[in-house]
């Protein structure tokens, strides 16, 4: 379909009497973030109506929450994420570490941005407001967005230099947790998984992922080992998000959104499917229709490529 037959779907879907959510669902979940914008701008073009504000006005629940914010920019969206998980009493770690150890330097930087413009503020200020001590140095490491260039070749000198940095940093009564920081923050995500992939050929067979989880604790340990897995494989990252968001009393829908916003037109979110299974003895799908229901659950299983 052309850009202007994508609008006047979504328009066919929500105006008149009653809303065609499965119109809706099937218009708007399959598209990349990217083209929801230029539809998005279309539809202000030939309808006169911002297509977030349309489709708030029809819809409602968890489901609203989620469909408007995959047609909103991603940045956009997350530097907004950001902000509600920063702002009150008390922060949302589990949103900020989902956001801030998954997103790439591009993003990183795209999100600042988006949050200075949109607040009059810094990320980095609020974020070293709302925290202290070494997961404020964490979140201060990651929002510099100096990650060493993604496509730049491996080099296996280095790869051997940086597993005995991370030996060392775990050697002893008490482990060196800065130096951890810095090299999950500053090397490419290509190279960590080089280190991890190397890190068991030399030092006995253990598991650079198992070292942090025996050195750090708390969130700390959560956000450094999302930064190493999501190198490794940032779908098993994106399932454990979906599964803790599904899991327990009730979903954390606003945990969920977020992740889902985040990752469903990455590759990321196909390779959940499978490392959830791998992972949890489930297929997702059955976690997304044992948690959610109508419009919610077929938005949920179209976004996440269930389907």
């Amino acid at each position: 379909m052309s850009l202007h037959e994508l609008s006047a779907a979504i328009h066919d879907a929500i105006s008149g009497a009653g809303t065609d959510d499965d119109k809706l669902i099937s218009t708007i979940c399959p598209l990349a973030n990217s083209e929801v914008a230029e539809i998005a701008a279309d539809y202000k073009a030939q309808y006169g109506v911002d297509l977030r504000d349309e489709i708030k006005g029809e819809t409602g629940g968890a489901y609203e929450a989620l469909l408007c914010a995959v047609v909103q920019p991603k940045a956009y969206f997350l530097a907004k994420t950001l902000r509600e998980a920063l702002k009150g009493v008390g922060s949302d770690d589990e949103i900020i570490i989902a956001i801030l150890c998954t997103a790439d330097n591009e993003m990183l930087d795209e999100i600042k941005e988006q949050y200075s413009t949109k607040y009059r503020r810094s990320l980095e200020e609020d974020l070293q407001s709302d925290y202290h001590g070494k997961l404020q140095r964490l979140f201060t490491m990651i929002v510099q967005a100096r990650r060493d260039d993604e496509h730049a070749p491996v080099d296996a000198s280095a790869v051997d230099a940086d597993v005995e940095a991370f030996y060392q940093a775990a050697k002893g009564l008490g482990s060196d947790e800065e130096a951890f920081m810095r090299l999950l923050c500053s090397r490419s995500r290509k190279h960590l998984a080089a280190v991890a992939a190397r890190y068991p050929e030399l030092k006995d067979g253990k598991e650079l992922d198992d070292v942090l989880k025996r050195e750090l604790g708390g969130d700390l340990e959560d956000a450094c080992r999302f930064l190493l897995l999501g190198a490794m494989r940032m779908g098993k990252v994106v399932a454990k998000l979906v599964h803790r968001s599904l899991k327990g009393f009730g979903s954390d829908m606003r945990l969920l959104t977020a992740v889902v916003a985040m990752h469903h037109d990455t590759s990321a979110m196909r390779d959940a499917i499978f490392e959830y299974e791998d992972k949890y003895g489930k297929a997702m799908i059955a976690a997304v229709k044992g948690d959610t229901s109508g419009n919610l659950e077929k938005a949920l299983i179209s976004l996440c490529h269930l389907e």
